[in-house]
């Protein structure tokens, strides 16, 4: 019973959502008509319990027209369940994750691009990302959206 009695406190916790901030985002033109870009999200759970961040998928847009999209982890949920791919997060701490890919200028108006590769562009960026605690494993799928600025 006691085991029982100790399971029930733990799901009947409030897990507060994870706080995802956008650390930077760098352009890097190699050519003309492209350019490679970097970002860092800062990921921080305000819990005292480790949560498991299984997957996160993003857009960047600047004046509203989409500039990159892009994965970190896995978002399926059949790898989400078999614990593929999790970034911990232990409890009231913060990790940094990052990816790069390419944009296309002919994708983007000349001001934008202009903006973009002249590191003077403002950024919003938007997505979801599926996490759990580690600790009882409260799964929540693909409904956990953010919205990020940048700078």
């Amino acid at each position: 019973m006691g085991a029982n009695s100790s399971n029930k406190g733990i799901s009947t916790q409030v897990s507060k959502p994870i706080e995802i901030k956008v650390k930077s985002i760098a352009f890097d033109t190699s050519s003309k008509k492209t350019a490679a870009y970097k970002i860092a999200f800062d990921i921080h759970t305000p819990n005292q319990n480790t949560i498991l961040l299984d997957g996160m998928h993003y857009n960047i847009s600047s004046n509203t027209l989409p500039v990159a999209s892009g994965d970190i982890g896995t978002e399926a949920q059949l790898d989400v369940i078999r614990g593929q791919s999790s970034f911990p997060v232990i409890g009231d701490s913060t990790i940094t994750l990052t990816d790069t890919g390419i944009i296309h200028r002919n994708s983007i108006d000349n001001g934008t691009w202009n903006k973009i590769v002249g590191g003077n562009a403002v950024y919003v960026v938007r997505g979801f990302y599926s996490s759990k605690q580690a600790s009882n494993f409260d799964y929540s799928p693909g409904a956990n959206e953010f919205r990020a600025t940048y700078p």
